[in-house]
């Protein structure tokens, strides 16, 4: 998942972060329903210009979801 913080801003909206995690949860619900298991470890890859928002994640969602980061 993509979040950019510094440099849209003024192009984009500014969007909660949770949003996108209710994306990602949604994604998991139509892959264990089409598949018809459970994914117990749910991993997200976080491309983000603002390390800031790995944190966020990590400290909101880290019981649903693990949040991984390569940023600068």
């Amino acid at each position: 998942m993509q979040v950019r913080r510094q440099d849209k801003y003024r192009e984009t909206p500014f969007i909660e972060v949770g949003k996108y995690v209710n994306y990602v949860l949604e994604y998991y619900e139509i892959q264990e329903a089409k598949k018809r298991i459970t994914i117990g470890n749910k991993s997200v890859f976080v491309a983000t210009d603002e390390p800031q928002v790995l944190t966020e994640l990590n400290l909101r969602w880290f019981s649903v979801t693990r949040f991984d980061y390569n940023g600068p």
